[in-house]
């Protein structure tokens, strides 16, 4: 009875904000019957991702290889942050960590581009972080004075164009990342 009550009271409160329940529970209905599987919104997103030829080939062979597999059939619903957790182990344990967290970004995007599309669903990456499934130690190597002077020399003979020839040169003189001497200002 008390259920029945509240439902009343929701219902009222939906007429006086000029809604009407019955749409509203036929749009509920058509939204569950049009719901997106996984497998389908991953084809669409990365068909509209903007991304370079380069990164969408490299995310296509994990989706195929590892996230279809385990989501393809499932409703975006369906997917919880347990599933997830569960399949970015399984890519961990056979030696890949780095494609796990790939893993975890790429089921990442397409929720919020099935959000942005209108199939709104809990996205389950948001409930684990890529540093639950991976950590990296950065590297700090540094090339020794002798493997520079044997890239100068390699660079000569080289079959590349002029301006990429002079640009590594550069790079190998400053020794600076690529984005500090394109940022560089003359003064520096």
């Amino acid at each position: 009875l008390a259920m029945a009550r509240e439902k009343l009271l929701d219902a009222k409160k939906a007429v006086a904000q000029g809604k009407s329940p019955a749409h509203e529970k036929q749009r509920e209905k058509r939204r569950l019957t049009a719901a997106k599987n996984f497998g389908d919104m991953t084809v669409r997103w990365l068909a509209d991702a903007k991304m370079a030829d380069s990164t969408r080939a490299m995310r296509k062979s994990i989706v195929d290889r590892d996230i279809l597999p385990a989501f393809k059939n499932r409703l975006l619903n369906e997917i919880s942050a347990d599933d997830l957790r569960a399949l970015c182990g399984k890519v961990k344990a056979r030696g890949a960590p780095a494609t796990a967290v790939h893993v975890r970004d790429i089921v990442k995007q397409v929720f919020s581009f099935a959000a942005l599309h209108g199939d709104k669903a809990p996205n389950p990456a948001d409930e684990v972080g890529p540093s639950s499934i991976a950590t990296f130690v950065a590297k700090d190597r540094a090339l020794s004075p002798s493997e520079i002077r044997v890239m100068h020399r390699v660079l000569d003979t080289t079959a590349t164009l002029p301006t990429i020839r002079l640009a590594l040169r550069l790079v190998l003189l400053t020794l600076v990342r690529k984005s500090e001497l394109i940022e560089a200002t003359w003064n520096e």
